[in-house]
């Protein structure tokens, strides 16, 4: 075990929307089928996976 090192932590960049670049998509999302699981994302910041889980 003294010859092998840890594998290190790769360190992950969050990317979040900015109020102007959120706003285009609910506005886009507008009429959509996808606007209410979109506008749910965009207010709770849920994951795409978060959503689909919602019951």
């Amino acid at each position: 075990m003294r010859a092998v090192s840890p594998p290190k932590k790769r360190q992950h960049e969050a990317k979040f929307y900015t109020p102007e670049q959120l706003g285009v998509l609910l506005a886009k999302a507008v009429g959509t089928r996808l606007e209410l699981p979109v506008y749910i994302c965009a207010c709770l910041g849920l994951r795409r996976g978060e959503l689909c889980g919602l019951r």
